[in-house]
């Protein structure tokens, strides 16, 4: 069994500013990372790797000295959800 603590990092934003959010988030999360003087790699996914409703899926990979490994930070999906009345 494997346990672990996860932040995710969400926006609810309208579908035509839904990619130019997402850009800002992994900005945001590499600005953490960097003042915090930690090494990391951002990853965009293949479709095989994201989730159903994911369009686009950014992975921080980054290295975790006190654990001699690699860690994610929070993924930064892009959502296309669509609700049909009925």
């Amino acid at each position: 069994m494997h346990q672990f603590d996860k932040v995710e990092l969400i926006k609810i934003v309208k579908p035509e500013h839904g990619y130019e959010e997402q850009e800002k988030m992994v900005a945001n999360a590499e600005k953490v990372l960097q003042l915090l003087g930690l090494h990391y790699r951002v990853v965009l996914l293949c479709t095989g790797d994201m989730g159903f409703a994911s369009a686009k899926t950014y992975d921080i990979e980054v290295w975790a000295p006190g654990q001699g490994a690699i860690s994610k930070f929070p993924a930064c999906p892009t959502a296309r959800i669509s609700r049909h009345a009925g």
